[in-house]
């Protein structure tokens, strides 16, 4: 694990001399940052300290700033520890943040921090065992037909949303695996129900019986057809070294190949509709979700707001993009709700970007975007709060201890919060309360639940001045 004590700032000189083709390479990035990004040209000295420091003391590798995006970040941690070796009360979170998220960022950058491997079995898999696991569940016939169909416009509406032609469409495959996670992956999948006017008294017993008997029949096939999926969903989980499955779709690259990858439930229903028509819940509603996780993991497929498509730098951000993509309707409450509160403290919301840009803007216009409104300290923080699935689900625990440092959503918004109040922008989070409290009154009876259902997610501070606002217009006295 990192280690910062007794932390010194070297001359970015003497770096120079014992590790001179990394700081060289950073060197051009930052010449090319500081033209486009105002708080990296103002604070160039003490990034250039702290680069120092970090790329000497963790032997960082070159590769490291080859990507747009590792290297913002970078220049990122670098001012936050330059910042703290000028300071002299420097906070021991502060540390651990740094540490934490450092090794996030370049544990493939260097072999001191390449034992730090993330939390993952996944990891320790060589690629082609990984293929094959692939495509030892991989359903030829059910991938093939799923290809016919995006071939046949199945996904132009997203790819009109998203600017995709194809010219610019980024290489991806599709595999349709038979396995599932849960019964839940079935909803609309069932057998045809069998009548009472399908048995009649003019009927002889034994036909009554037969029919019985086949129906009794197709719903015992039905079941096991379930079951069967749900055990090779197991299987193929345990295969890559997880305990279970827990998304219908997913994207994935292996060996430098892009997988959009879809489950036989789903892949079922998107194929051929009339499946659910036995199913008489299976409204268009969940026709519309079923088909927005299509689009949602498409949008993956194309692009990517994440450090190296990975589930720490941006993934939240990334996921505010599939969703925004694919009509809003797979959840990720938490950073609907998080980029909601910063657009109430900023007045800057990401969507403004993905309005405006091809696949919805490129890593580095969003990371030098956000760094101009948060600030390039708050950066790294906003980057790492990622959604609560997946720090429970997918745990890497230098991602849980970067995201505890840092106090969680709270925590962010809180230093966002004192930023913009130093920098006398009350009156305008003022004005944007005051649209918050407007929505919530124009919703029939008490409100309140909209409210309780953001503080489930950690979403406090925002929902507090919310919540006070929205009482002393209604007249109520304010919550202690």
């Amino acid at each position: 694990m990192t280690n910062f004590e007794n932390p010194s700032l070297p001359s970015p000189e003497d770096v120079y001399q014992s590790n001179s083709e990394a700081f060289s390479v950073f060197g051009g990035v930052m010449d090319r940052l500081i033209q486009t990004m105002p708080e990296v040209a103002a604070s160039q000295e003490i990034i250039h300290q702290g680069a120092a420091s970090l790329i000497e003391d963790f032997e960082l590798k070159p590769s490291l700033f080859e990507d747009p995006g590792r290297s913002i970040v970078f220049a990122s941690l670098a001012k936050k520890y330059g910042d703290l070796m000028h300071s002299d009360n420097g906070d021991e979170r502060e540390y651990d943040f740094i540490g934490s998220a450092l090794v996030l960022l370049a544990r493939n950058h260097s072999d001191k921090l390449g034992s730090e491997q993330e939390d993952d079995p996944e990891a320790s898999l060589s690629e082609t065992y990984k293929l094959s696991v692939y495509d030892k569940y991989t359903d030829k016939e059910l991938t093939e037909k799923l290809r016919v169909a995006i071939d046949n416009g199945m996904l132009d509406a997203v790819k009109e949303r998203l600017q995709i032609t194809s010219e610019n469409e980024q290489p991806y495959e599709v595999r349709v695996l038979n396995v599932a996670s849960s019964d839940l992956d079935f909803l609309g999948l069932s057998a045809p129900k069998l009548e009472d006017t399908e048995l009649n008294t003019e009927q002889g017993l034994r036909e009554i019986l037969d029919k019985l008997k086949e129906h009794g029949d197709l719903v015992e096939q039905i079941n096991a057809f379930k079951k069967g999926c749900i055990q090779r969903g197991a299987n193929f989980a345990k295969e890559r070294g997880h305990d279970g499955l827990t998304a219908p779709a997913w994207v994935t690259t292996i060996a430098g190949r892009r997988f959009l990858c879809v489950n036989m439930p789903l892949a079922e229903k998107l194929i051929d509709p009339e499946l659910t028509q036995n199913a008489s819940y299976y409204s268009q509603d969940y026709r519309a979700r079923d088909f927005a996780t299509l689009e949602h993991e498409y949008t993956h497929s194309q692009g990517g707001l994440n450090v190296d498509n990975g589930i720490s730098f941006g993934i939240g951000l990334e996921e505010l993009r599939a969703e925004y993509f694919s009509g809003s309707m797979q959840g990720y409450q938490d950073m609907k709700g998080l980029f909601l509160d910063i657009f109430v403290i900023t007045g800057y919301h990401p969507d403004e970007l993905f309005e405006q840009s091809p696949i919805g803007g490129s890593a580095e216009e969003h990371y030098a975007k956000l760094a101009d409104i948060v600030g390039l300290d708050n950066l790294t923080e906003v980057l790492l709060s990622v959604p609560m699935a997946y720090l429970s689900d997918q745990p890497d625990k230098y991602t849980r201890k970067a995201f505890e440092s840092f106090g969680g959503y709270d925590g962010l918004l809180s230093r966002l919060l004192h930023r913009q109040y130093e920098a006398g922008k009350e009156g305008e989070i003022e004005d944007r309360i005051e649209r918050r409290v407007s929505i919530l009154q124009s919703i029939d009876g008490d409100a309140s639940w909209v409210l309780n259902h953001r503080r489930k997610f950690g979403l406090n501070i925002v929902t507090d001045l919310i919540e006070a606002r929205y009482n002393q217009v209604a007249g109520q006295p304010e919550q202690s």
